[in-house]
């Protein structure tokens, strides 16, 4: 927290003016939004490579049970 303080203070009175601490939260939370979109992107490609699989697990026990009989 020190450290955004310092970085955010463009006055360098070692307080957040009310017009740097808006800034600053505003930063803070583009930033989170943009790690939330990153995981949910993440998310749903990894469900879709464990869809895929499944679909190709289900294929492959199909046509050892076709093969089988």
């Amino acid at each position: 927290v020190e450290e955004l303080v310092k970085l955010c203070d463009k006055s360098k009175d070692g307080d957040l003016q009310l017009k740097e601490f808006q800034t600053c939260f505003k930063a803070v939370l583009k930033s989170c939004i943009k790690e939330a979109e990153k995981a949910a992107d993440e998310a749903q490609e990894a469900e879709a490579r464990g869809a895929q699989a499944r679909v190709e697990t289900e294929k492959k026990v199909r046509e050892a049970a076709a093969a089988a009989a």
